[in-house]
């Protein structure tokens, strides 16, 4: 998530909760866990292509930002204290 809001292209392994991040061929590439040979490639296709890599990391800034900035993280806050019970003050 740091990457992406660094406007980064990401590459990374389909563990945990990465799958909601990065959505794969647009914010980076997403990669089987234990694939070895495509994470090199999709390592190598971005350090070989500019242009795909700027692509993807204006796409992975601006999906971070969308997803996770501190607009949205306030407002999922606010709603989850809303369903709580507790109201504005």
């Amino acid at each position: 998530m740091e990457a992406m809001a660094c406007g980064r292209a990401v590459v990374a392994t389909d563990a945990g909760d990465v799958p909601y991040m990065i959505e794969d061929g647009i914010t980076g590439f997403l990669v089987r866990r234990g694939d070895d040979s495509t994470l090199v490639e999709s390592i190598v296709r971005l350090m070989s292509d500019n242009d795909l890599t700027c692509r993807m990391g204006d796409s992975a800034r601006a999906k971070a930002e969308e997803d996770f900035g501190l607009t949205h993280l306030g407002t999922e806050t606010l709603a989850a204290y809303r369903m709580a019970g507790w109201e504005d003050r």
